[in-house]
């Protein structure tokens, strides 16, 4: 048990004694998440990130903590401390609707230190919890689906470790994004099975452990700065 975890229920433990317990669900927040996809038979619009449809599908808030820092000359706490996640399904795939509050929207490399807003989704290929959640590694591979404020597009990545990112050969993830009064909002979409053969396999039913990051370029983030998932989240179909 992490120290995160057992102060947690310490203090839930010492709040029943006192008759000042919170709602489960706001301390659930601090741990992994479930994300249930909801299962749609009407169409999804990749490119519509502000579509009536997203009104049904729940959204959860996810906890994000500061990457561990692997480069000296990089380092720093990261800005955005939470991101709420929708997940939909329908025959033409997977659809992640991501949200965050950010002040700024960093799109253009306005000076020679200026950095991007970004946010990805990672996956572990092949669904296994012990691969590692910060990039993989050791042979655990990851498919990591980024977006850029820049382009406004997706890059389907792969990853066994620090120092190994890769681009694919199949670039089959869509994503777009849009800012408006403070929050970013980002549509990812990819069919549920890929001919890319180091990216992760959706089809099916069961769990597939899933982490996200973003940046925030106005604080300088990029590369390992980062704000993310300490702890793999869960996907279920």
């Amino acid at each position: 048990m992490t120290t995160k975890k057992l102060f947690m229920e310490s203090v839930a433990i010492v709040a029943v004694a006192a008759g000042l317990l919170v709602p489960a669900m706001a301390m659930a927040q601090e741990g992994p998440v479930m994300l249930k996809a909801t299962q749609t038979a009407g169409k999804i619009e990749p490119m519509a990130v502000d579509a009536p449809s997203w009104k049904t599908v729940p959204a959860r808030e996810i906890v994000l903590d500061t990457a561990p820092s692997v480069h000296e000359a990089i380092s720093g706490e990261a800005a955005i401390k939470r991101i709420k996640v929708q997940v939909a399904r329908n025959e033409d795939g997977i659809f992640f609707r991501l949200q965050w509050k950010d002040k700024t929207a960093e799109t253009k490399l306005r000076k020679l230190d200026g950095f991007l807003d970004g946010v990805a989704i990672q996956f572990a290929v092949d669904r296994d919890r012990a691969t590692s959640p910060i990039m993989g590694g050791e042979g655990k591979r990851v498919n990591i689906w980024h977006w850029s404020a820049a382009a406004n597009k997706a890059q389907n990545l792969s990853a066994d470790g620090f120092g190994t990112l890769t681009v694919l050969a199949m670039q089959d993830v869509t994503a777009t994004g849009k800012y408006r009064n403070g929050t970013w909002t980002v549509i990812f979409h990819r069919p549920l099975k890929s001919t890319e053969t180091q990216a992760v396999n959706l089809e099916g039913t069961g769990e597939w452990p899933v982490a996200f990051a973003v940046w925030d370029g106005a604080n300088q983030e990029r590369d390992g700065l980062k704000a993310v998932n300490a702890e793999w989240q869960t996907l279920m179909f």
